[in-house]
Formats: C-alpha cells, structure tokens, sequence
C-alpha cells in the first residue's frame, strides 16, 4: 500500500521522522510511497529543513504521480534532543498524539495534502517535550475500521486517546503496540480495510 513511515538521526542531537499515506491502494500507490520516503530521507540526511522538504516532496508527488486526483497526507518532524522540542509539519494528516501525563494531540495549522493545490509555504509548529514521553504517529486506516462487526460506527481518534492513556505511566513498546493493532483490527471482525502503518 501507499501507507509509509521513516525516522533517521541527523547530526548528535535530532530525530527526523515522517509518516504518509498516499490515496489509493496497490503498486502504483506503494511506488509512490517509497518515491516520496526516499525523497524526505536524502533531504533529512542533507540537513534541508522539515518546511522545505514537505515543499520539495509536494513538487516530486507531482512530478510522480500517475493521475491527477492522487495525493497524500504526510507528518514530517524533528525532534531535538538538546533543545527538548518537537517540530512538525502537518499537510493534512492526522495529528501526531503525545503520551506523556496525559494523552495529547499535536495539532497544527491545517495544510493541504501534497499534491493539492499551489504547495502553499509551509510553516514548522514547535512543542515542548517533557522529561518523559513517546510519540503515536498513525494513518486513517488505525482509526476508520469498524467498531464491532457490521457497526456504522468507527473506532475513531478518541477511543485511540482513551486507548492509549495507560501508556502514559509506562514506556510502550513492541508488545503494547502489537497488541493495540490486534485488539482494534479483532474487535471489527475482521482485517483492516485500509492500509495502516
């Protein structure tokens, strides 16, 4: 599928991360995918700043793509592990969620998604991190399966928080995450119906 996520360290104190979804489903959208992963790491590992990356991956999706209507939602950021902030870049994604005391969600000036309109400039909003914390990066297909089997209902972004708040008196990890897809994706009855990352 066209969903995609990528992290790298750059220099000794940041974090570059990124997580997208292209529109569609199948090789084309997977190519894609893979094409804009590959663009935001070599501009990361360049040391080219998040806004101008989001930029440069808005014109390559352009550039890239096989039909018109297609486009993606992506989050790009940094962490600073020196400074203890968060920078991101939201055009038109899901907003980040940071567990620390309590569940929060990282909401940003809404943006639109690459491919969709001029490529408008892009601006970095920063958050300040805690002592303590984790980040939940997600697609729409975390959140848009059923609730329980043949219900009208979606799990939705305020169960996930619910979900996810007792996570915040411990450090989650592969286990915890593992478990939070397979109670979610059960729960529906089924597969998920969307790519997920």
């Amino acid at each position: 599928g066209g969903d995609f996520v990528g992290s790298t360290v750059v220099g000794d104190h940041d974090l570059r991360f990124i997580i997208g979804d292209v529109s569609g489903h199948g090789p084309d959208a997977a190519a894609l995918g893979a094409t804009l992963r590959s663009t935001w790491k070599a501009l990361a590992l360049a040391g080219v700043s998040t806004s101008e990356t989001v930029s440069i991956m808005h014109r390559m999706l352009l550039a890239e793509r096989t039909q018109p209507s297609i486009f993606a939602t992506i989050v790009a950021g940094r962490v600073d592990f020196r400074g203890q902030t968060i920078s991101l870049v939201n055009a038109g994604h899901l907003p980040p969620l940071l567990i620390a005391r309590q569940v929060i969600s990282l909401d940003t000036k809404p943006v639109l998604p690459l491919g969709v309109g001029a490529g408008d400039a892009l601006t970095e909003t920063e958050f300040p991190l805690p002592k303590r914390w984790s980040l939940f990066c997600y697609t729409d297909g975390l959140i848009d399966i059923r609730l329980t089997p043949g219900s009208s209902q979606r799990y939705g972004e305020e169960r996930l928080r619910e979900r996810l708040t007792p996570w915040t008196k411990r450090r989650p990890g592969g286990p915890e995450l593992d478990s939070l897809m397979k109670e979610i994706e059960s729960a529906s009855g089924g597969r998920f119906a969307d790519d997920v990352a």
